[in-house]
């Protein structure tokens, strides 16, 4: 048998656990925000090595754009059981990874 009150328990439950976790994740975003402007900067990528898994025809794009948001010093690891297209005098110019 249905509870005939359940309905609107429910419903005030979900509404008090909505409201809730609205406020938490307002503190936590204020929170975020003190952090990096008591820093005075945004937080950086780590400068470890990145990997990528499999390549294709559009790898080459997505090197060149890594390399625009990457932290000079970075390296970028291709694994990969193909790498026919890959042409490493393509990557002769890139600034901030090594291939």
């Amino acid at each position: 048998m249905a509870c005939t009150g359940c309905t609107s328990w429910t419903a005030a439950f979900f509404a008090a656990a909505l409201v809730t976790l609205a406020y938490v994740a307002h503190l936590v975003a204020e929170h975020t925000i003190d952090v990096v402007d008591a820093r005075g900067r945004l937080p950086r990528w780590d400068l470890a090595t990145h990997l990528v898994l499999g390549w294709n025809d559009r790898g080459p794009t997505i090197v060149r754009l890594l390399d625009q948001f990457l932290p000079k010093g970075s390296t970028l690891t291709v694994a990969a059981t193909r790498l026919d297209t890959l042409d490493s005098a393509a990557f002769a110019e890139l600034e901030s990874l090594s291939l």
